[in-house]
């Protein structure tokens, strides 16, 4: 007699159930959302962006975009304001689609520097994640002059004195416009790529300054509003051209000024053409200025003052060295400790970020 089974009886699945089962089983359709843009990395810099004043036959050097600025009537000079306006406007124009780094470089750049755009520009992408850009097209000129601006000092004698009343304008002493620049802050004109914040914010803090200067008597004008007509390299600059530079430093040293990263592009070809004196000079500026050596600072004062007696003679010296020398001795007292982080050409940024 066969035992009954002990295994129980499976009822059979209800269709219903069976069906439930089978779309369980089904992998769910999700609706693919589109993938975002892919940002650009900190680490790249896009092509940087170049204008410049077409020249009498409507051309600029390869490179650049034309710009056209509002030109002044006939038997007027160009103000400030012309220049700064024009920075202002860029910085809203619809000519700027990214937020590359521009510049507004003077015309015959190319000419002037024996520089190709393209090369400054490679220089740029070649050192990414930095608000500003510049160079200086005779490195000589770091060596042998306390700040950009004293170069200036020798075509035109009253430029100082009228630098000075500027700087006092800004809330700086005098003393500042014949104080020593390190070479990495050194800028004599226009040659600069920034960020749309970075100009900005340099156009405010000389906003007011430049509005008062505008209104100093013509004596005092005609220093600023005349152009450089025999000293090398600022063929074609005005004194306003001159001033506004020499103001970078300073602005730089500002509590608004250190939040931007600056960078000092070095061009091969013009520091081979640095004699072993100028080299040293240089350097020996640029440790004074690094370690608010008063000493250091006085001794490259001799060592300059005799560079440039060998090489220009008594007759020159006794016209222009005592104008290039006074002041600068003492203008390390003249500026807050901290805010000179100059830098040597090594390519390092010589701001950090503010967290």
């Amino acid at each position: 007699m066969p035992r009954p089974s002990t295994s129980p009886k499976l009822k059979p699945v209800s269709k219903a159930v069976s069906q439930s089962t089978k779309r369980l089983a089904r992998p769910a359709r999700v609706k693919a959302k589109p993938s975002p843009a892919p940002k650009p990395s900190p680490d790249e810099t896009e092509e940087p962006v170049f204008f410049q004043v077409a020249d009498a036959s409507g051309q600029v050097d390869s490179g650049c975009l034309p710009f056209c600025p509002t030109s002044p009537k006939k038997g007027q000079r160009a103000s400030p304001g012309v220049v700064w306006s024009a920075l202002a406007g860029l910085c809203q124009s619809n000519q700027l689609k990214t937020d590359a780094p521009f510049g507004l470089l003077p015309g015959g750049f190319a000419q002037r520097t024996g520089v190709a755009v393209q090369t400054f520009a490679k220089g740029i992408q070649a050192n990414p994640g930095r608000d500003l850009y510049l160079f200086n097209d005779s490195p000589a000129d770091e060596a042998l002059f306390a700040n950009g601006l004293s170069r200036g000092f020798i075509e035109k004698p009253g430029l100082a004195d009228v630098a000075a009343a500027f700087y006092e304008l800004l809330g700086e002493s005098g003393d500042r416009a014949l104080g020593a620049n390190a070479s990495s802050e050194f800028s004599m004109a226009p040659y600069m790529a920034a960020s749309k914040p970075f100009y900005v914010a340099w156009q405010a803090y000389l906003a007011e300054a430049v509005g008062k200067a505008s209104k100093w008597p013509a004596v005092k004008r005609s220093l600023l509003e005349s152009v450089f007509e025999q000293t090398p390299h600022l063929e074609g600059q005005t004194g306003w051209d001159l001033l506004l530079a020499s103001t970078l430093p300073v602005f730089l040293s500002t509590p608004q000024g250190r939040t931007f990263r600056a960078l000092k592009i070095s061009l091969p070809q013009r520091e081979a053409e640095l004699n072993a004196h100028l080299r040293s000079l240089r350097q020996m500026k640029d440790a004074a200025i690094r370690g608010r050596a008063q000493w250091l600072l006085g001794c490259w004062l001799s060592y300059r003052n005799l560079y440039l007696l060998q090489v220009n003679g008594k007759a020159w010296c006794e016209r222009h060295l005592r104008r290039l020398t006074a002041g600068v001795a003492t203008s390390l007292s003249a500026v807050p400790a901290g805010s000179l982080q100059g830098l040597d050409n090594s390519g390092q940024p010589s701001r950090s970020k503010a967290k």
